[in-house]
């Protein structure tokens, strides 16, 4: 019995000034129509001569001169927004208004573009690290030494204190229990030899990842972070939501706040906090203590696995709805509507709004305020 035809594909080209694209006509997860173009070459192929100077993984390797100069990888970005001004408008965007958004590394990059002289952004995620212990990270973005093509010339911190950045519409935000996988089965700090290690060795696992000048103030900063979180007692396994919260604070919570604060401060465009604490099937941990890195994408691109009526649907729906108006008007709730029960107000220094992405959504203030003060006062910015 003959099987049936497959359906045709339809296609759509586009004349660009490097040459014509074409694009498949695909689907929505919600039936919208759209076309996909992939692989488009908006810069030279990492070839010949090119060959390690651009290939991802070495996506950070830096001799400190001009023979590696570090941040290719940024450099790579760069070639693609800058390939995005010359051709948006041929399919139909401004290139006034563009907007990029990262989660995770992809959220780092955004964040160093909007301190680089290369490139203009909107939308960030995440702070400027380079750790070597619990997080760790072999290769990292670097400060280059002065040239035309340097990406970055300046310590991110020393940018941001002076609000020496990009002043653009800005959204950024986190979860409320980043590290939460640290203390799970084949976490980092899941056994108790595990948190034994980082009970007796404190100071020098966390300083290492403190961003003050000299290896004593680390020290003695990770002394006043075991005291905060853990009052001065041993660290056992059975404080493992106040390890994956004092991780995640070091790692995601605090660089994210301090870049908000600063950003609020400094430019007059808006901005807007979040802070993401839904926890469902589609969850690292459903039922567990938290939201942990990465679960946002869970339920931002659950494509057709959660009910449309169902919490993780309507979430869903929901992120993707102000996610789109903060690219179209540059504000997530330009009207309130049944879907987006609660005003996302723009945050300032004074009022410290935030809106907690969860079921339902909640109006919120502050966020994680006591333990914020506490590293915003330890790692001032200015």
């Amino acid at each position: 019995m003959a099987g049936k035809s497959p359906k045709a594909q339809e296609y759509v080209t586009v004349d660009t000034q490097e040459g014509t694209l074409r694009g498949l006509m695909t689907e929505t997860y919600t039936g919208k129509p759209m076309f996909k173009f992939e692989g488009v070459p908006y810069a030279k192929p990492p070839s010949k001569d090119l060959r390690f100077q651009w290939h991802f993984f070495v996506g950070f390797l830096s001799t400190g001169d001009e023979v590696v100069p570090g941040n290719m990888g940024l450099k790579d970005q760069t070639e693609a927004l800058r390939w995005v001004q010359r051709n948006i408008a041929a399919f139909g965007g401004d290139p006034q208004r563009e907007t990029l958004l990262g989660q995770s590394a992809g959220g780092a990059s955004i964040q160093y573009h909007l301190m680089s002289p290369l490139s203009k952004a909107i939308s960030a995620e995440w702070y400027f690290n380079d750790s070597v212990s619990l997080f760790s990270c072999v290769w990292a973005p670097s400060v280059e030494q002065e040239n035309d093509s340097a990406f970055l010339t300046e310590e991110p911190q020393k940018i941001v204190a002076e609000g020496r950045f990009n002043k653009d519409p800005y959204l950024a935000g986190a979860l409320d229990l980043e590290q939460l996988r640290q203390t799970q089965r084949n976490g980092v700090l899941s056994t108790e030899e595990q948190v034994g290690n980082l009970n007796e060795n404190f100071d020098t696992i966390v300083g290492c990842d403190i961003r003050l000048p000299t290896r004593q103030e680390q020290l003695d900063a990770a002394n006043s972070v075991k005291q905060s979180y853990y009052s001065g007692s041993d660290i056992t396994l059975e404080d493992s939501y106040t390890t994956a919260l004092f991780d995640s604070h070091l790692f995601f919570v605090e660089g994210v706040d301090a870049m908000v604060r600063s950003v609020a401060r400094y430019s007059t465009e808006p901005v807007y906090y979040y802070l993401f604490s839904f926890n469902g099937p589609l969850s690292s941990y459903p039922g567990g203590a938290g939201a942990a890195h990465g679960d946002d994408l869970q339920y931002l691109f659950a494509s057709n696995e959660v009910e449309p009526d169902s919490p993780s649907g309507i979430i869903q729906a929901q992120m993707t709805e102000m996610w789109a108006n903060f690219a179209k008007y540059s504000d997530p709730t330009p009207e309130q509507k049944s879907l987006l029960t609660q005003t996302w107000k723009e945050y300032d220094e004074s009022s410290q709004f935030c809106l907690e992405i969860t079921s339902p959504l909640k109006n919120g203030t502050n966020v994680f305020g006591p333990y914020m003060k506490f590293w915003h006062d330890l790692l001032p910015l200015s």
